[in-house]
């Protein structure tokens, strides 16, 4: 597979008043990643990348760098209309959100 991390979360710096809804947004990214899983069985380009959009507006924001380089990944190839990469990262991005549910940050 031709995709690994080079970046690290930064959660635990957030200013408080953000803090305060991480949850939140966790709950809203694992919710947002079904809608992936649904687009990539479908070769719903147009809908993946509405996904990338939705993600790469709060990552930043949240401190998540790893899903806003994820996501940078999955947008190129889904920009391309290649979904072999799509599909292999997609598990990545499955226990990368299940460990930021967990609360592994």
């Amino acid at each position: 597979m031709g995709f690994q991390f080079t970046r690290t979360d930064n959660i635990n710096e957030l200013p408080e008043p953000i803090k305060a809804h991480i949850k939140t947004f966790i709950t809203n990214r694992v919710a947002q990643f079904e809608i992936l899983r649904e687009a990539i069985e479908e070769e719903e380009f147009e809908d993946i990348r509405l996904f990338c959009h939705a993600q790469l507006g709060v990552a930043g924001s949240y401190n998540c760098f790893k899903l806003e380089e994820v996501t940078l990944y999955i947008q190129d190839f889904a920009r391309q209309e290649v979904m072999g990469p799509i599909a292999e990262v997609a598990p990545i991005l499955e226990d990368y959100l299940k460990g930021l549910k967990q609360g592994s940050y």
